[in-house]
């Protein structure tokens, strides 16, 4: 693991890093313009005078060398605090020594502006400057004996500016991270549900056999139906009431064709809503899917429902989404159970007061210890063909519901027993 990635992102302000090493340069650049002029403005003064320049130029470099580096955002504030207040009080020492009682305190005023426009570190650090800068102008003042009338104005009108400039960028700043951290969450839930659509897809797509044949019965029927109408209506020997019949009949055929299709499509949509329901009316629905491919796989399913209604409120398509999931993993494990009773069940009961638990067992061969560790992990699959995001996708919606799943042995060792908890009140939206 790297530096960078030892602190947390939200924790970080790389903008305030850059900021702070673009200033160190901009300081770095000035001291080195006004030290080329020092022999000329102050020929016997340049022992003292560049001492304190290779005093701020070493300064800067520290600071510069720790700005590279990864932090939190409070020790960039700290340490580019440090850095303003180390570069005044030298700035002013050199200004005492030089005796120039006008042009380092206007230098240290321009400082504080530049600190107020250029870091995005609020009105707090500004108003330490602020104090520290004309801190160092009474210094001055008082070394040099020397007051000019019209610095403390400037010195007012500057802090004045600085406070608000900083004020209006750190509303920026704030505003900014609190743009960007709605637009990840928009991205991460778009994300979700783009892998909640693939994995239901990839749900369907295993059943796809028995629900081809769940819906071809209907639409066989129909024809047949249709066919047998059409030929007693060219001999003519088909009364009214018995065409009646068959034309109930075949609209009766016809509602179920559309029943299945709109269980397929309401499924595939998947739109978030919840509402209130019967969780053993939700898994009835939910097992109408896997109806046609159990009898296609010779899987005999067992329901043992609460005989009470267990009213709850949840999304009921994605809670039909998680009980589909596990019972198509349960059709798959038993599919190389060769000669033994292939048993699925599916049990709901009230565990406490405001918690519903599914149980969803299979007569598989178990999992192994390595399959069991990693199994709710995305894209971990023993299939050859799987995604491997059905488990950790079913996971994650029943966290969202306040609830959690697990898997554990089957007491007759003998398969294995997916179970999921749901809170009737109080789960996460």
């Amino acid at each position: 693991m790297s530096a960078l990635d030892a602190v947390p992102a939200g924790g970080r302000d790389e903008l305030l890093q850059e900021r702070a090493r673009t200033g160190l340069w901009l300081c770095f650049t000035s001291i080195t313009l006004f030290g080329l002029t020092d022999p000329f403005l102050h020929p016997g003064l340049l022992v003292p005078i560049y001492a304190i320049k290779l005093l701020q130029i070493a300064i800067i470099a520290v600071f510069l060398w720790l700005f590279r580096h990864p932090m939190r955002r409070a020790t960039a504030l700290v340490l580019a605090q440090l850095g303003v207040l180390a570069i005044c009080v030298t700035t002013a020492w050199s200004g005492i020594i030089t005796q120039e009682d006008v042009t380092t305190p206007l230098l240290l005023t321009v400082l504080t502006m530049g600190t107020a426009t250029l870091l995005p570190w609020g009105v707090r650090p500004q108003i330490v400057t602020m104090a520290a800068t004309a801190l160092c102008v009474i210094w001055i003042a008082t070394s040099v004996r020397r007051y000019y009338t019209y610095l403390p104005v400037i010195v007012v009108l500057s802090s004045s500016f600085s406070i608000y400039m900083a004020y209006a960028l750190e509303r920026y700043r704030v505003e900014q991270a609190r743009m960007r951290a709605a637009l990840a969450e928009t991205q991460a839930r778009q994300h979700q549900a783009e892998i909640a659509h693939a994995a239901r897809l990839s749900t369907l797509g295993g059943m796809a056999a028995g629900l081809a044949h769940e819906l071809n019965q209907p639409l066989a029927a129909v024809v047949s139906y249709a066919r047998g109408c059409a030929r007693r209506l060219e001999t003519g020997e088909i009364p009214k009431a018995a065409l009646l019949e068959v034309l109930e009949e075949i609209s009766a055929q016809a509602l179920r064709g559309g029943e299945v299709l709109r269980r397929i499509r309401d499924f595939l949509r998947g739109e978030s809503r919840r509402e209130e329901v019967d969780l053993n009316d939700v898994v009835r629905r939910a097992l109408r899917f896997a109806e046609a491919e159990a009898r296609r796989a010779e899987v005999r399913l067992e329901l043992e429902l609460a005989p009470e209604a267990l009213r709850i409120e949840v999304d009921p398509i994605q809670i039909e989404q998680v009980i589909l999931n596990l019972v198509q993993n349960g059709f798959e494990v038993m599919s190389t159970s060769n000669g033994a009773e292939r048993v699925l069940g599916i049990a709901t009961r009230r565990i406490a007061a405001d918690t519903l638990e599914v149980t969803v067992r299979d007569s598989g061969s178990g999992l192994s210890s390595d399959v069991a560790a990693r199994l709710f992990e995305p894209f971990f699959t023993t299939k050859p063909d799987g995604l491997g995001l059905g488990l950790s996708i079913s996971r994650t919606i029943v966290e969202a519901h306040g609830g959690r799943l697990w898997a554990t042995g089957n007491p007759d060792a003998r398969g294995t027993a997916f179970r999921f908890t749901l809170r009737t009140t109080g789960g996460t939206a």
